[in-house]
Parts: structure tokens; C-alpha cells; sequence
């Protein structure tokens, strides 16, 4: 499949855990994931937060203007993610596992020669990410 760019992306996320078992975000005490394309160098992270998780599985909707910072190439994905375990009590109880998806998607960025421009700013979405996140928890609790 090809996708080319001026298109939103909606991904459904394979994930497994260590066993191979299906693994939901949800069922994680903390999920970050990685998609990239040629160049393992030039990423997109997404926290827990980010990914829809309600139905029956586990999806991302990544905007075209994110896409557009990726190179043409096949779509591949990383995710890190933490459970709780007692047998790691001389650390923080968790255990971390890193798995690597390479999916049947290709991205044709038609923007860019080679290197695309505007790299994200991660530390800019989050913060902006947070801000929101506390203005809603504010307004819930305003509410009640």
C-alpha cells in the first residue's frame, strides 16, 4: 500500500508483548512509540496519551503535516513500553521491552527532495500537550 503526502494516516498498532502475547496500551504503565521511515534518525514519538484505544484495537491518526517530516520509505514502528512487576522491587517495579514493527505501508513524500524540513518539536508539543491536559483536568473538576 502507498500512501502519498497531503494525507492524514491512521495506523493500527500490532503490538505484542515479550511472549509474542497481544498487548494493549491500555494494559501499559507507560507506552511511548517511535514511527520512522528511511531514516531511523528522523522520528515521530507519541505517548500513551496520544493513541485512541477504545474499540478493539489500538490506533494513531498521524497528521499529514507530521508526515510531511519523513522521508519517502516504508512505514516501520517502534514501541517502548513498561508493566508493573514486584521482581523489579530494587528499581522503579517496572519491566521495559522494546519491539520493532516494519508494516506494508509505503510514504511517498512528495514535498522534499531527500532531507525533509521542519523537524518536529517535541519539547514544544508536549509542554503545549501538558498545558492542555491541566486545563482540562482544571475544568473537570471546576464542573463538579
Amino acid at each position: 500500500m502507498e500512501i502519498k503526502s497531503g494525507s492524514d494516516l491512521i495506523l493500527i498498532l500490532d503490538l505484542e508483548d515479550i511472549k509474542g502475547k497481544q498487548l494493549r496500551v491500555n494494559d501499559t504503565a507507560h507506552f511511548k512509540l517511535y514511527v520512522w521511515t528511511a531514516n531511523r534518525n528522523n522520528y515521530l514519538v507519541f505517548n500513551k496519551r496520544d493513541i485512541e484505544t477504545k474499540g478493539n484495537v489500538d490506533r494513531i491518526a498521524i497528521p499529514d503535516y507530521f508526515m510531511n517530516t519523513l522521508e519517502s520509505g516504508v512505514l516501520c514502528y517502534t514501541y517502548d513500553y513498561a508493566k508493573y512487576d514486584s521482581a523489579f522491587k530494587h528499581t522503579d517495579c517496572m519491566y521495559n521491552k522494546v519491539k520493532e514493527v516494519v508494516t506494508d505501508i509505503y510514504w511517498r513524500n512528495c514535498n522534499f527532495n531527500e532531507v525533509p524540513a521542519n523537524p518536529v518539536n517535541y519539547q514544544t508539543l508536549e509542554y503545549i500537550k501538558d498545558l492542555i491536559e491541566e486545563e482540562r483536568i482544571a475544568r473537570e473538576l471546576g464542573d463538579k
